[in-house]
C-alpha cells in the first residue's frame, strides 16, 4: 500500500453537509486493511503479534525515538507510563484536559495538582514554578488541539532543576512538532492516542513512547498482566494490550500521517485567510501558532468575542455545518467527578475563560476546498 498525493474526496453534494470528526480510511487503503484482517484470522495470534511489533518500530523510526510500546488506549499509555516511572506524589497538570488525563494520574496512585494555564492553552511555566513542593513527583504538559507551546522547554527546565520528569500527553499531537522536536520526544516520556477523531485514529489504541531503556521494559511488563516469561507474573499488571486489527489499522494511518497533516494545514490557512480577508478579528480570532511550531492541525481553534457560542453554533447546524466542538469547554476543576480535590470557580481564571471561549472549526483530512468554501461562507453569514 502507498500514500496518494491528495486525500480530497468530493461527494455528489459536496459542500452542503460537514458532518463531526471521524477517522478518515481511504478507499484504496481499505483492501489492504481487509487483506491483513484475513491474515490475522488465519493466525493464532490475536493480540500484540507481528502487526503490532510492526507498528512499534515504523512509530520508533517516525518519532525518532528509542521505544515505543503500544497500548489498548491512550488513558492506557498514559498510566503505563506513570507506572512505569514509579512515581508517587503529587503531579503537577493543567485543568484544561480531557478528565482520562486526570483518571490515569489518580489511578497510578499520585494525586493531580493543577495550575493554570496561558492563553496558548498549555501550562503557564511560572504557574507551575509557583506549585513545585517537595511532594512534586512530575510535571505533565497536555499539547492541546495538536499544538505545542514553546513554553514546553521552559517546563522541562523546571523538571530538571528540581529532578523530576516531565512527562507528555500527547493524545491530540501525533506528528505535532516544535523547534523540529516532535511532541513525545521532549520529556522522559510520552502517551499517544487512536481514538477514531484523532488525526490518526485506528478505532482504540495508543501508545508509550520513550527513550529510557527502563521505562520501556516496565510498559512492556505492566501492559501484559505484569508476566516477565511465559505466564510468570512479577508484579499486577494489566490488559493494556492492543489487537492485531488495532495495528493494521493504524499502520495504514502512519503511511498516510504526513498526507493527512499536509492537507490539514492547508485547510488551516485558508480559515486563516478568510479570516484575515474579512476583518472579523473583533469577532473571531484564530489561536496564535507559536513560531518555531508544526502542529498537527488536530484542531482549528478561534477565540469568540462577543459572540455566544451556542448561538453561532446553532446557526451553523441550521446549515448542515456541524462544529467539530471545543476542545474541552468544561475545565477538569468544576467537574464533579473531581470535587473531592478541593478546587471551585474562579480557581484557574485563563483556563475557564479560554474553555467557555473557544471554538474550533470542522477539520479533516477529507474536506474538500468547496466544503471549507462552503462553512466559511456561512460562518461570515452567522457572524453577520
Amino acid at each position: 500500500m502507498h500514500a496518494s498525493s491528495t486525500v480530497q474526496t468530493p461527494s455528489a453534494k459536496e459542500g452542503q453537509r460537514i458532518g463531526s470528526m471521524r477517522i478518515f480510511i481511504p478507499e484504496e487503503d481499505k483492501a489492504w486493511i481487509l487483506s491483513k484482517f484475513s491474515e490475522i484470522l488465519d493466525s493464532r495470534i490475536l493480540t500484540n503479534g507481528k502487526f503490532c511489533a510492526e507498528l512499534e518500530k515504523e512509530l520508533a523510526k517516525y518519532l525518532g525515538v528509542k521505544h515505543v510500546l503500544a497500548t489498548n488506549s491512550g488513558t492506557g499509555a498514559l498510566e503505563a507510563m506513570i507506572r512505569a516511572q514509579g512515581l508517587t506524589g503529587k503531579i503537577l497538570v493543567t485543568p484544561e484536559t480531557f478528565a482520562a488525563t486526570i483518571f490515569a494520574i489518580q489511578r497510578s496512585g499520585c494525586q493531580p495538582v493543577f495550575a493554570d494555564i496561558g492563553q496558548d492553552m498549555s501550562l503557564d511555566p511560572d504557574q507551575v514554578a509557583k506549585k513545585i513542593t517537595k511532594d512534586t513527583a512530575a510535571i505533565m504538559t497536555v499539547h492541546m488541539g495538536g499544538h505545542v507551546s514553546q513554553g514546553v522547554w521552559k517546563l522541562r527546565d523546571i523538571a530538571d532543576q528540581h529532578d523530576i520528569p516531565l512527562l507528555e500527553d500527547s493524545a491530540h499531537a501525533i506528528g505535532s512538532k516544535i523547534d523540529n522536536s516532535f511532541a513525545g520526544t521532549i520529556g522522559t516520556s510520552s502517551g499517544f492516542s487512536f481514538f477514531p477523531t484523532k488525526v490518526m485514529g485506528s478505532a482504540e489504541g495508543g501508545f508509550v513512547s520513550t527513550n529510557a531503556a527502563e521505562i520501556a521494559e516496565r510498559v512492556a511488563i505492566l501492559r501484559d498482566q505484569g508476566k516477565k516469561v511465559g505466564n510468570l507474573c512479577i508484579e499486577k499488571g494489566y490488559n493494556w494490550r492492543m489487537s492485531e486489527f488495532q495495528a493494521v489499522i493504524a499502520l495504514a494511518q502512519l503511511r498516510r500521517l504526513e498526507e493527512f497533516i499536509q492537507r490539514r494545514t492547508e485547510i488551516a490557512r485558508q480559515y486563516s485567510q478568510f479570516l484575515q480577508a474579512n476583518k472579523l478579528h473583533y469577532k473571531i480570532r484564530e489561536y496564535s501558532v507559536p513560531k518555531g511550531a508544526r502542529p498537527n492541525w488536530y484542531k482549528f481553534i478561534a477565540f469568540l468575542n462577543g459572540v455566544e457560542r451556542d448561538r453561532l453554533k446553532a446557526k451553523l447546524k441550521a446549515n448542515s455545518i456541524e462544529m467539530s466542538g471545543e476542545v474541552y469547554e468544561v475545565p477538569c476543576h468544576t467537574q464533579p467527578v473531581f470535587e473531592d480535590l478541593g478546587y471551585k470557580q474562579g480557581d484557574f481564571p485563563v483556563t475557564e475563560d479560554v474553555c467557555k471561549s473557544h471554538v474550533c472549526f470542522p477539520l479533516m483530512a477529507n474536506l474538500t476546498d468547496a466544503q471549507v468554501q462552503y462553512f466559511c461562507d456561512k460562518l461570515g453569514e452567522s457572524l453577520g
